[in-house]
């Protein structure tokens, strides 16, 4: 049998050797990053880091405790610890970056302030005094699901308007 004039080869083209060489330290480069991907994912480096960053001043020490690094849609824990030697004389204001705490899709915030407003950028708390020397706040949310880049955020107590101590903090989302 003769090979018809119109036929077209399906027999693939030679790339010849520099072209196969290259080709193959590609596919194994790629293997490779997915390898490095998969277990950055496994031990926990491209998930939820919490940290805390502490400051004191005015008679008051505040630490706060936030997702350093956390991901969309995963539980992140934030929350402040406001301690004062000799307890709280009356109610006790915080103000966090509002637009920080729109990150999150709030489950809960224990204890509930007894009055919240904005002022500005900031959103307000009062809390009614604790018992003791210690007010811990806790704020349980899951990052948005549609959250994509993360934010600075500046947390402080006040006395009247002014800020008292405050400290503030970045976190980061991964993909």
């Amino acid at each position: 049998m003769g090979r018809d004039a119109h036929s077209i080869p399906t027999d693939p083209e030679d790339p010849g050797l520099p072209r196969a060489r290259r080709a193959r330290l590609v596919r194994r480069f790629g293997v490779v990053l997915l390898v490095v991907f998969v277990g950055l994912g496994a031990s926990g480096v491209l998930g939820v880091r919490t940290t805390s960053v502490s400051a004191s001043g005015g008679g008051y020490e505040l630490t706060v405790t936030y997702p350093a690094v956390t991901r969309p849609g995963l539980a992140s824990r934030w929350g402040f610890e406001l301690t004062r030697a000799g307890g709280f004389d009356g109610p006790i204001t915080v103000a966090t970056t509002h637009a920080w705490l729109d990150l999150f899709d709030e489950n809960g915030r224990n204890p509930a302030p007894s009055a919240e407003t904005v002022d500005g950028d900031m959103l307000v708390w009062e809390f009614d005094p604790p018992e003791g020397d210690t007010l811990t706040f806790v704020f349980d949310a899951r990052l948005g699901p549609s959250e994509q880049s993360g934010m600075t955020a500046r947390t402080e107590v006040r006395e009247d308007t002014a800020a008292i101590v405050s400290v503030s903090y970045t976190t980061t989302v991964m993909p």
